[in-house]
């Protein structure tokens, strides 16, 4: 659910208030940012871990139905993003984009479709 809730350019993970591992401390920064890298960086490392497991026993995962569609739904966002990035379009909007926290389209379409599906 994680990796569902990264923010629009795909970077950090969203802050939500109220929610566990909601930072006081940073409620300034919310309003600035919106959010975090540190959790992005633990979600890698988390993925890695749970990849390396899945190779070393080789054995099936079960998966609730409503997790496996929340997975098919941001695959297929991903292979749109993807198609997007090989056709040049991600890489011209950003590249054109004068106003850094503007969303380039391409990515907002993304993020739109993964917050959708959560």
């Amino acid at each position: 659910l994680k990796f569902a809730s990264r923010d629009a350019f795909g970077m950090g993970i969203e802050y939500e208030a109220g929610r566990p591992g909601w930072n006081d401390a940073l409620n300034g920064l919310v309003g600035m940012v919106g959010s975090g890298m540190p959790e992005t960086y633990e979600l890698d490392y988390m993925l890695r871990y749970i990849k390396s497991v899945l190779d070393k026993y080789n054995r099936p995962v079960i998966l609730p139905v409503e997790l496996s569609d929340l997975i098919n739904q941001i695959t297929m966002a991903l292979d749109v993003l993807a198609e997007n990035e090989g056709d040049g379009v991600l890489n011209e909007a950003v590249s054109e984009q004068v106003n850094i926290t503007l969303v380039p389209s391409a990515l907002f379409d993304y993020w739109d479709t993964v917050a959708t599906a959560r």
